[in-house]
């Protein structure tokens, strides 16, 4: 199943990844490089959100405990696998 994105979680994701950016040095759950807030969004070590639980899988949205910060190589080959 695939969801739309929208404004409301563009803003959440701006949000919660500035608020992650202003915390210091972050590093992606996976492989554990440091990622880079200050790339574009979509270069290998880029910070993004990883849904641990895809939304495809029942996962919920803006859910906390189902964000964790993950780089950009590795949210796109996660797909939508737990």
């Amino acid at each position: 199943m695939s969801r739309r994105v929208t404004g409301s979680y563009k803003k959440f994701r701006k949000k919660y990844l500035q608020a992650k950016n202003k915390e210091g040095t972050q590093h992606c759950y996976i492989c554990g490089v440091e990622l880079d807030f200050n790339v574009h969004p979509v270069i290998n070590t880029s910070a993004t959100i990883d849904h641990i639980i895809p939304l495809s899988k029942g996962g919920k949205l803006k859910d906390l405990n189902n964000i964790a910060l993950c780089c950009y190589k590795c949210n796109c080959s996660k797909g939508d696998t737990i």
